[in-house]
């Protein structure tokens, strides 16, 4: 299952990602969620999810820079590298003067009236970076540290000091594993060359061709007929080229495809119009609705393709957990996708009607200023709360009356799911795609034609002023959801594909 980057703050994709491995793995498969960005805390972003309970222990998180690295040999415990005694904390015989912005933890180096280094620490002490300056204080390098202390990256600058034209990767005794040379003008990455403690030098003359040739080595070193899920769009790039051992690669689309605003329904985005031209390159498209591939069959003959797989879910009891009075909630990245602006809205309306109505909105996003303006010009800084990002999402669907989805446009709408499976309805308009196929009727809960804001409103405080139609619309939405996205309903649909 390959993506770019995996962190530890993990969205809905990234989720539905580890549900996915957790299923295969726990049917037999080698599952791994294979990363390509040059990050080096993955061991420690894999622990932190398997200690979550969010990533079985059998299945795997693989990223090719840390693959060179350990292809390259082990590091010699005896050698210290070239940066091992740069101090992670003052210059001794350099004046120093604390950056203005940076909380105390970055600071600019002086010798004899020039300017030599700047250092920037972590919020927990460690030291994150150095940046390297000639004369003219022009940038030369960067070198990046891991919360180890280890020195992982340097970075060379052109003349001006202001574009990376060099990164080289480095082990905890200095050697160098991985190199990449990117270009002035266009800033792409024009060759790779990696090193191994034997002689071994290999070159490659693009990302693409060093991530192809990575994965055709996953692809030939395990069982036959491995499959390869292209979760990040960018796949496309590299799953054409994955042939060995009789490979399967299919592209997952876990968002709406169409070009926002939604002004026409026949304006794709750029990235995604690429995969579906390219779809007959690879063996397959998944996506998590019907609607959107009939869509896709429809604007590019691909229907044939296509396959329908959505979201599993797994079997597991709704929280126990003591509901907050007349209280709504919406998880959700602050993005315009998300629209939440409309919620806090309608949410005036609600108060209007029950004052003592309380709206908790969990997550993190460009658009949380302005979600704040919002909530301050509707005069509800007493009623609706950005309660900032949190680990315990469904424990918080858990804890409310009702779920608010205002999306302006959904890939399956993850969050949808999750709260019916905590017996919470959800309050949702109707966009393509996903919330009418979660909320079939309004037995399970309420989808919305248009984007009302009053007819919202009066949804809300339908739920918010009934328990007993909380309770009974709530169970029925999770036993919809298990019925049709139960954990082996969904596995038995990628089994019949990979047949």
């Amino acid at each position: 299952m390959l993506i770019h980057q995996i962190g530890t703050q993990a969205g809905g994709m990234t989720l539905s990602m580890m549900t996915r491995a957790n299923l295969f793995a726990a049917n037999g498969w080698r599952a791994a969620l294979v990363t390509t960005d040059p990050r080096r805390d993955y061991r420690e972003v894999e622990a932190e999810y398997r200690r979550l309970g969010l990533l079985r222990p059998d299945a795997r998180l693989l990223n090719i820079f840390e693959h060179h690295r350990q292809q390259a040999g082990a590091a010699d415990p005896d050698v210290r590298g070239e940066f091992a005694d740069l101090p992670r904390t003052d210059e001794p015989g350099m004046l120093r003067a604390v950056s203005a912005g940076t909380d105390g933890r970055g600071a600019r180096y002086f010798e004899g009236g020039r300017y030599r280094m700047y250092k920037q620490w972590r919020a927990d002490g460690s030291l994150e970076f150095v940046d390297f300056f000639d004369d003219a204080h022009r940038r030369t390098r960067r070198v990046e540290f891991t919360t180890g202390d280890e020195a992982r990256r340097e970075l060379s600058y052109d003349p001006y000091g202001t574009i990376v034209v060099q990164d080289r990767f480095l082990d905890t005794d200095g050697f160098c594993y991985a190199m990449r040379w990117m270009g002035v003008k266009n800033r792409a990455v024009y060759k790779v060359l990696t090193f191994d403690r034997s002689g071994a030098v290999r070159e490659y003359g693009s990302t693409t061709e060093w991530e192809t040739a990575w994965l055709d080595q996953l692809a030939a070193s395990g069982p036959a007929r491995p499959v390869f899920i292209g979760d990040g769009i960018g796949g496309i790039a590299t799953l054409p080229g994955v042939r060995a051992n009789g490979a399967l690669r299919f592209m997952q689309i876990h968002n709406n495809h169409l070009a926002q605003p939604l002004v026409d329904r026949t304006t794709v985005q750029a990235d995604h119009d690429r995969v579906f031209r390219a779809a007959r390159s690879v063996d397959g498209i998944i996506v998590l609705t019907e609607r959107q591939r009939r869509d896709l069959h429809d604007m590019y003959g691909i229907g044939d393709i296509t396959h329908v797989i959505p979201h599993a879910f797994a079997d597991t009891p709704a929280l126990q957990e003591e509901r907050e009075p007349c209280t709504a909630v919406t998880v959700a990245r602050l993005s315009d996708q998300k629209a939440i602006d409309a919620g806090i809205r309608a949410f005036r309306h609600v108060v209007e009607e029950l004052p003592q109505a309380v709206y908790r909105i969990y997550g993190t996003g460009e658009e949380r200023e302005k979600l704040a303006r919002v909530i301050e010009e509707q005069g509800l800084q007493g009623n609706v709360f950005l309660e900032g990002f949190t680990r315990e999402a469904t424990r918080q669907m858990a804890r409310a009356q009702v779920s608010v989805i205002t999306s302006a446009y959904e890939g399956f709408c993850l969050s949808a799911a999750e709260s019916c499976l905590q017996e919470t309805p959800v309050v949702a308009f109707d966009v393509d795609y996903g919330p009418s196929d979660i909320v079939p009727g309004d037995k399970q809960g309420s989808i919305l034609p248009g984007r009302d804001e009053r007819t919202l409103a009066r949804e809300i405080v339908r739920y918010l002023s009934s328990d007993r139609l909380r309770r009974k619309v709530g169970a029925r939405a999770r036993q919809s959801v298990l019925e049709r996205f139960g954990e082996q309903a969904v596995f038995e649909r990628w089994n019949r594909l990979l047949a």
